[in-house]
C-alpha cells in the first residue's frame, strides 16, 4: 500500500523553486591521527595483511591530508560551510561512503585484528556521520544511499542475519530523517522516498551491480525490476540516486564499475522511461564529472567527495533549480591553502541549464578546456600553478608528455559510453597498456 500511495502522489512542478546540498563519500576515518602521515593512511594502527608499522611525523594536519581519510574535523568544515551556505535547505543528498576505506579492517592498539570490534567502528561511524546531519541540519531532509565502503568490507554486502541486522541499524538511524520510504529498504537497502515539496526520489543500491560482487545475485535482479516498476507507475518525472555508477572508471585502464549484464538492462530502463526521470545523481570516484546515458538526454552526474584520500580536495555541491533554469555551485576546500574556493555550472560553461551533452561537445573540442576540467574536477584548479602532469598522473594514472592521444580519449570515451565494449571500441581497444584501482 505504501508503494502505491508514494506513486500516486503527482511530483513537483517544473516552476518550483529548489535548492538542496550533495555531499558524498565523506569516509569519517574514526582512527584518523592528526600526526601521522599519509604512509600510514594517517593512522598510528596497522591494517590487516599490511605491514605498515606506523610512526608519528613531526608536523600536525588537524583538518586533513591528501590520500588520507577524512578527520571529524573536516567532515564537521564540510558541514558548518553548508549551513553557512543555506541553513535550510529543501533537503539534502548523502551519496554513500560515509565510513573510511579501512575501517573494518583496522588492526587494534595490540596489533591485532578483531573483526567484530571493527564491525562496531563501521557502525560507530554511521552514528557519528548522522549525527552531524542533526546538529546542522536538524529541520532538513536526508536521502541517502549505502557506498561500497559502508558494509562490514569493501564492496561486500552483510548477508543473513547479520545482513538484516545491519539494514535494521541503518533504517532505524535514517528512517526519522528520510520520511517516507518504502519497505524495500529492509529487503536490500535500496528504496524510494519522497520530499516534502513532492519530488519523487528513487534510491539504489548499486553495490548489487558491481564487478566486485560474486554473481549472479537475485537481489540485483529484483532490484532493477523494482526501479522498472517505479518508474512504470509514477505519474511525475523522478530522480534517481546511487553511489556507484554504471559507467567505466576513468583512472588508468578503464575499469566497468558494474557488471555488464546489469549496465545493459539499467540502460534499458532508463531509455524506455527516460521521460520519467529528471536527474541521476552518483558519487563513488571522489570527483565531479559526468557520463552521458546513450539515446537519451539525461546524463549521470558524478560529484566530489569530501574525503582527499585520492589526492584531491575535498569539496561538495549546492544545487538552485528554478524553473526552466537549473545550476550548482562547487564548493571546494584548498587543504594547501586553507580555505574554500567555488565554481558555478553556469560561470563555467556559460549555460543556464545542466546540458551536459553542450558540455561534452566543447570539451571534446578543446583540449585546454578539457585539461581545465580535469584539474576543476579534482578541486586542484585552485592551486597555484598546478601542472598537467601531476593531475594527469593523479586522476588518470597516465603520462601528459607521452600519453596525450591516449588521455584524451580514456577522459572523453568514459562520459560518452556506459558500457565497457564501447568504452574500449572507443579509445581504440588500448586496455593492456593502462593500470586501474579501487575506490
Amino acid at each position: 500500500m505504501k508503494e502505491l500511495i508514494l506513486t500516486l502522489i503527482v511530483s513537483i512542478c517544473s516552476a518550483q523553486y529548489l535548492n538542496f546540498f550533495v555531499v558524498t563519500d565523506i569516509h569519517y576515518d574514526i582512527a584518523y591521527q592528526q600526526n601521522y602521515s599519509y604512509p600510514y593512511l594517517c593512522h598510528s594502527v596497522g591494517i590487516d595483511g599490511e605491514k605498515l608499522n606506523p610512526v608519528p611525523t613531526n608536523d600536525t594536519a588537524p583538518l586533513g591530508r591528501y590520500f588520507c581519510d577524512s578527520p571529524m574535523t573536516l567532515a564537521a568544515l564540510a558541514f558548518q560551510q553548508m549551513k553557512a551556505v543555506n541553513p535550510n535547505p529543501d533537503f539534502i543528498l548523502l551519496l554513500g561512503d560515509s565510513v573510511a576505506h579501512f575501517t573494518s579492517t583496522l588492526l587494534n592498539q595490540q596489533g591485532v585484528y578483531d573483526k567484530e570490534a571493527d564491525k562496531n567502528l563501521v557502525l560507530s561511524t554511521f552514528t557519528k556521520v548522522t549525527q552531524l546531519f542533526t546538529k546542522y541540519f536538524p529541520n532538513t531532509q536526508l536521502l541517502p544511499v549505502i557506498g561500497n565502503n559502508d558494509g562490514f568490507s569493501d564492496y561486500q554486502i552483510p548477508e543473513g542475519v547479520e545482513g538484516t541486522n545491519y539494514l535494521k541499524f541503518l533504517y532505524n538511524l535514517w528512517s526519522p530523517l528520510i520520511g517516507f520510504m518504502t519497505d524495500t529498504f529492509m529487503k536490500g537497502g535500496y528504496y524510494a522516498s519522497i520530499t516534502k515539496g513532492g519530488l519523487n526520489f528513487i534510491c539504489l543500491n548499486s553495490n548489487y551491480f558491481s564487478t566486485h560482487i560474486k554473481l549472479p545475485l537475485i537481489e540485483a535482479d529484483e532490484q532493477l525490476e523494482w526501479l522498472r516498476s517505479q518508474l512504470q507507475a509514477n505519474r511525475a518525472k523522478s530522480i534517481i540516486i546511487m553511489h556507484i555508477s554504471p559507467g567505466v572508471s576513468m583512472y588508468g585502464k578503464g575499469d566497468p564499475d558494474w557488471d555488464n549484464d546489469y549496465v545493459t538492462k539499467f540502460l534499458s530502463i532508463v531509455t524506455a522511461f527516460q521521460s520519467k526521470i529528471s536527474y541521476i545523481f552518483a558519487g563513488h570516484y571522489h570527483f565531479g564529472f559526468f557520463q552521458l546515458v546513450p539515446g537519451t538526454q539525461l546524463s549521470i552526474i558524478v560529484h566530489p567527495s569530501v574525503s582527499p584520500f585520492f589526492g584531491n580536495n575535498p569539496g561538495f555541491r549546492y544545487y538552485t533549480l528554478n524553473g526552466n533554469t537549473q545550476d550548482y555551485i562547487d564548493y571546494t576546500y584548498d587543504l594547501n591553502q586553507t580555505g574554500w574556493y567555488t565554481h558555478s555550472f553556469s560561470q563555467m560553461y556559460n549555460l543556464d541549464t545542466l546540458n551536459f551533452t553542450s558540455v561534452y561537445s566543447m570539451l571534446s573540442k578543446n583540449f585546454t578546456m578539457l585539461n581545465q576540467f580535469l584539474a576543476r574536477s579534482y578541486g586542484l584548479d585552485v592551486e597555484p600553478g598546478i601542472a598537467n602532469e601531476y593531475v594527469w598522473n593523479l586522476a588518470l594514472g597516465l603520462n601528459y608528455t607521452t600519453q596525450q592521444s591516449l588521455g584524451r580519449s580514456v577522459m572523453l570515451c568514459s562520459m560518452q559510453y556506459l558500457a565497457f565494449s564501447d568504452f574500449q571500441k572507443c579509445i581504440g581497444n588500448v586496455r593492456g597498456l593502462l593500470r586501474g584501482r579501487n575506490h
